[in-house]
């Protein structure tokens, strides 16, 4: 127990090592690079320590993965510099307690992980947006972009344009669409649309045009047989950035009920599961090598192999993503691709370092 509490903690060291050294490079780089925006802004000292702050958290959650495949290299180099590694071997201890030491770290860092996910960063991106809006004077373009306002919707064969705001469970000035066949059919204006509970929504004093014979007609009150709710129709805008799991996949049931594209949304739900998972799979992978006993070369040797690494590991997960939200891939592989992708190459892993090694 003694020698997996050593053990634990040097790769909890290492791995902690790791997040601050790669936090603080980046967030520093991001500062120097805005600086000419808080000078502009006329930023104070306060304003720009809590920004360079929340970064800090997010981008620390970002990164745990490729840290803990980091702290591995660094832990087991360290452990065959030491020559711990053959001690242990000498003495009959199996790797499979080192290993166990390894994957207790890995996943005690990977809950941190999954709760950071769902209350941290949600909350630090509020908070810097916050800060952008009142000190800045300046929006964030992922937010805008998630929470802009949306007009047209579609449902079956009827598409609606609804031009403004709801209010008191109705939408004014509505205009519908009637497209069968891919044939335009009916146009539908009037003064509001509202939601009449069991029977649906009616369009108030609505004036009704038949495409076909070119003729109008005036109806006080039109029934319109629309499946949805009001909050399907009105409540589909949000950063799922900024939301826990369960309001995201609520806000994605919204959007694909009211005919939108879910896709960024679906992503992100399931990113902030799998993005746990990567981690310890990570550890998985890098552990044969990490802990062989013969790892007595430069420790920048070892990192190097550890860049390279997490470069192939972010270009899939970005090719994945991207091949998503490109419609070119179902979205839930757009966020697991990368994870099956790591536990396919587990076990080749352990193969190719076992041939290697007696040879």
């Amino acid at each position: 127990m003694r020698l997996m509490r050593y053990i634990g903690l040097l790769y909890a060291g290492a791995i902690m090592l790791t997040i601050i050294g790669l936090v603080v490079i980046v967030v520093g780089a991001s500062l120097v690079e805005g600086s000419g925006m808080f000078m502009r802004a006329n930023a104070g000292a306060g304003t720009v320590i809590a920004i360079a702050g929340y970064r800090a958290l997010g981008f620390a959650y970002q990164i745990v993965p490729a840290a803990i495949l980091l702290g591995a290299m660094i832990a087991g180099t360290t452990l065959a510099r030491r020559g711990e590694l053959l001690a242990m071997q000498a003495a009959g201890i199996g790797p499979t307690r080192v290993w166990g030491a390894f994957l207790i770290v890995a996943i005690s860092f990977a809950l941190v992980t999954a709760f950071a996910g769902e209350l941290v960063v949600p909350w630090s991106i509020v908070q810097i947006e916050m800060e952008n809006r009142e000190s800045l004077g300046r929006t964030d373009t992922a937010t805008s972009f998630y929470t802009r306002q949306v007009q047209w919707f579609r449902r079956n064969d009827l598409v609606l344009y609804l031009p403004e705001n709801l209010r008191n469970d109705r939408f004014g000035h509505p205009v519908v669409y009637r497209i069968v066949g891919g044939v335009l059919q009916t146009v539908l204006e009037a003064d509001y649309l509202a939601s009449d509970n069991a029977t649906g929504f009616h369009l108030a004093n609505a004036r009704v045009l038949d495409v076909a014979t070119s003729t109008f007609s005036h109806v006080p009150s039109y029934p319109l047989k629309l499946d949805a709710t009001v909050s399907a129709l009105a409540d589909i805008t949000g950063d799922p950035r900024r939301m826990r799991l369960s309001e995201i996949a609520k806000l994605a049931e919204r959007r694909t009920l009211a005919g939108f594209d879910a896709t960024p949304h679906t992503v992100e739900l399931h990113g902030r599961l799998s993005h746990p998972l990567n981690a310890v799979a990570l550890m998985l992978v890098s552990a044969p090598w990490a802990l062989h006993i013969d790892r007595k070369r430069s420790l920048a040797v070892n990192l190097g192999g550890g860049v390279v690494a997490i470069a192939v590991t972010l270009t899939l997960m970005y090719t994945f993503r991207m091949l998503a939200l490109g419609h070119q891939l179902p979205s839930v592989l757009g966020a697991w691709g990368l994870t099956l992708s790591i536990l396919v190459v587990v076990p080749l892993s352990a193969f190719v370092h076992r041939k290697l090694r007696v040879a």
